[in-house]
């Protein structure tokens, strides 16, 4: 799809196929793998993103509602810039229960 992002969520269901959506913020740049009845929300917001078809020959399907902010006519996508490899891991969130 290309790194784009969405000035509002976005309500996602994958009809056939599987769908990797990686954040920019990922620090794994792995992202998460979507599958045929998956739903998820694309948080908007401006976020980050790219959403990759997982199969080399299988084509991906999927329903998307978009909520979009703003007045009639506003873009449900917003072309953005490669952000790059992803930066380190933070393990901070995972020591903070060591402490038992």
């Amino acid at each position: 799809t290309g790194w784009h992002s969405h000035p509002g969520p976005v309500l996602v269901t994958v009809k056939s196929g599987a769908l990797r959506v990686i954040y920019s913020n990922d620090c794994t740049g792995l992202g998460t793998v979507y599958e045929a009845g998956d739903t998820f929300v694309d948080r908007g917001d401006e976020t980050v993103h790219i959403a990759r078809n997982e199969s080399l020959t299988a084509n991906v399907e999927l329903w998307a509602t978009y909520l979009v902010p703003g007045a009639p006519g506003t873009a449900l996508r917003i072309d953005e810039a490669d952000p790059g490899p992803p930066g380190p891991c933070d393990d901070d969130d995972e020591d903070e229960d060591d402490d038992d």
